[in-house]
């Protein structure tokens, strides 16, 4: 491009963002995630209840961030 000369790059807006919770069972190898629009606490306790209803035998349920 010569110097001086700036070309518009067009942008579709903002961007949009989602938080991804996700767990796989060890034994399994079975992925579980959940998409949400906010990162709140109440939206891990659900994923955290997924979590439970899919195992509900399960001696642990770990999470790191």
């Amino acid at each position: 491009m010569p110097r001086g000369l700036r070309h518009r790059v067009l942008t579709p807006g903002t961007n949009q963002r989602r938080t991804l919770h996700g767990a796989v069972g060890l034994v399994t190898g079975v992925w579980h995630h959940h998409v949400s629009v906010y990162n709140v606490s109440v939206v891990f306790c659900y994923f955290l209840e997924q979590l439970l209803t899919a195992y509900p035998d399960a001696p642990i349920v770990a999470a790191r961030w």
